[in-house]
């Protein structure tokens, strides 16, 4: 596999890491939300 294509692939990954740490954070935003709103 040459280079370039490595490069570009380890990018992606990690990209796709961070993209996918977010939505987890996000999630937890939202359910914290929800439960304060539930408790009230």
């Amino acid at each position: 596999m040459n280079q370039e294509l490595k490069r570009r692939i380890s990018i992606l990954e990690r990209s796709n890491d961070e993209y996918k740490r977010l939505i987890r954070k996000r999630e937890k935003e939202h359910e914290q939300i929800k439960n304060e709103y539930e408790n009230n």
